[in-house]
């Protein structure tokens, strides 16, 4: 039987933790009762993670408002995990597609038609499809003053580095002030990059909840995901190298704990709210 460690207290020392059986997805708490916004209604949707620490195996949920990060390969199944905490909560949600039109978005098994406008953005849906036009800054920064400007909205980013032209120091006013005040809003984020090298600044430092896939990166993206969460690169290829495949790691920020998930269910890995478009 497949077994993940839980280290509690000081992750820089991954091998004294105890060891649980875990095998579900991380619980999500789904948010707030659907809210009556200016424009409409956001209608309600299911929730199916576990409710508890116990029934999930992996201790402590994820909230609607918090920061999310996860970082690996392409193909490593972090985009996976994504969809399944995006399908859970019930709250406003908003994907970036940065690279102009790279995903198909479905919601209630309907494609969700995508929006290339922040003034066309239809607020009462409550899952936007919101499709980059030109890749650049002021762009981002226009879409994240409307996100910011409203309450209960998650928003996620596949690639995040793709926010600041993979310079960090560059990253969007509106989405610095997001990451930074937007969790007191009610305002969440769930963000991927597999370059955590580039990084925009403040995302590393904010987000609540890590998650670290293998294969090991190269070179200084592998020392800067360990910077994240405060382990060094060899011990962090330590931890990596022994996941098996679509496992990760869990770095809970506020208790300090890593936990090694086992992969996700395939059930779930199958049960994409988002899938790549394939263009002939």
């Amino acid at each position: 039987m497949s077994q993940d460690q839980t280290v509690k207290g000081d992750p820089r020392k991954p091998s004294g933790g105890r060891t649980e059986a875990r095998s579900e997805p991380p619980p999500a708490e789904t948010g707030p009762e659907p809210v009556e916004e200016a424009s409409g209604e956001v209608g309600a949707e299911r929730s199916e993670a576990p409710s508890s620490p116990e029934a999930s195996g992996a201790g402590g949920g994820i909230a609607w408002n918090d920061r999310v990060l996860a970082l690996g390969y392409t193909g490593s199944g972090k985009s996976a995990l994504l969809d399944h905490l995006f399908d859970q909560f019930r709250v406003q949600r908003v994907l970036l597609d940065t690279k102009g039109h790279e995903f198909d978005v479905r919601h209630g098994g309907e494609l969700v038609t995508p929006v290339r406008d922040v003034e066309a953005i239809d607020w009462a849906q409550p899952v936007i499809h919101y499709v980059d036009r030109t890749g650049e800054v002021a762009e981002f920064d226009e879409l994240f003053a409307a996100c910011h400007a409203r309450r209960h909205v998650l928003v996620r980013v596949d690639e995040v580095a793709d926010l600041c032209e993979y310079r960090p120091n560059k990253a969007p006013t509106a989405f610095r002030r997001f990451v930074s005040k937007g969790r007191a809003h009610g305002q969440g984020l769930l963000a991927a990059t597999q370059r955590p090298v580039l990084l925009p600044a403040g995302a590393k430092t904010e987000a609540q909840h890590v998650f670290l896939f293998g294969p090991r990166l190269s070179g200084d993206d592998h020392k800067a995901m360990g910077e994240v969460i405060g382990l060094n690169a060899a011990e962090l290829g330590e931890v990596i190298d022994a996941l098996p495949p679509y496992g990760f790691l869990w770095y809970r920020r506020a208790s300090r704990e890593l936990v090694q998930c086992d992969p996700l269910p395939e059930h779930i890995r199958r049960r994409a709210t988002t899938t790549r478009r394939t263009v002939a």
